[in-house]
């Protein structure tokens, strides 16, 4: 776990548990290793070896983002360890829509009936997530998808398919 507590400039709007980074939520212990060497990456986007990433992000993300960031990237790599995969070059392209068409969605607590679709920008915060591990793969030690992978490659992005149309009414 990463502590920003004792953080003097955070916001006071920030919660408690905000300021709590849990790596250890994630099931697969080398994908402890992916999750906490992509947070300081997004923190010290200044840094010589996030530099030499191309497609690393050049804006410090706020620590709040970073925690976020952790959660979704958590219930991504939870979910694929329930589907057995050990190995994030293993990643199928359908599993990113198959997470996103089970996350995509509200549903009763009772039921499981679909009640609605989740807002597109939701969605966005997922697939973001999913994407740095291939965005920073370069700087992973322990675990990375393999060349040339990309979540939402083809076609339209995942969060703007049909399945997920904006909801209408009040």
């Amino acid at each position: 776990m990463w502590s920003f507590v004792g953080w003097a400039d955070a916001p006071v709007q920030m919660k408690v548990t905000e300021k709590h980074v849990l790596f250890d939520r994630i099931t697969h212990r080398p994908w402890r290793v992916v999750a906490k060497e992509l947070a300081p990456a997004r923190i010290a986007t200044q840094d010589e070896r996030v530099l030499a990433v191309p497609r690393a992000r050049r804006l410090p993300r706020h620590p709040r983002t970073i925690c976020a960031r952790v959660h979704h990237l958590t219930s991504w790599l939870n979910w694929l360890r329930e589907r057995r995969v050990t190995t994030l070059a293993a990643v199928p392209q359908d599993h990113c829509g198959a997470l996103l068409r089970e996350y995509g969605v509200v549903r009763d607590r009772e039921t499981a009936a679909v009640q609605r679709n989740k807002a597109g920008s939701s969605l966005r915060t997922v697939v973001s997530a999913m994407q740095d591990i291939t965005d920073y793969g370069e700087l992973l030690s322990a675990d990375r998808h393999r060349p040339g992978f990309r979540q939402g490659r083809r076609g339209p992005a995942p969060w703007a398919r049909a399945e997920y149309v904006p909801r209408s009414g009040p």
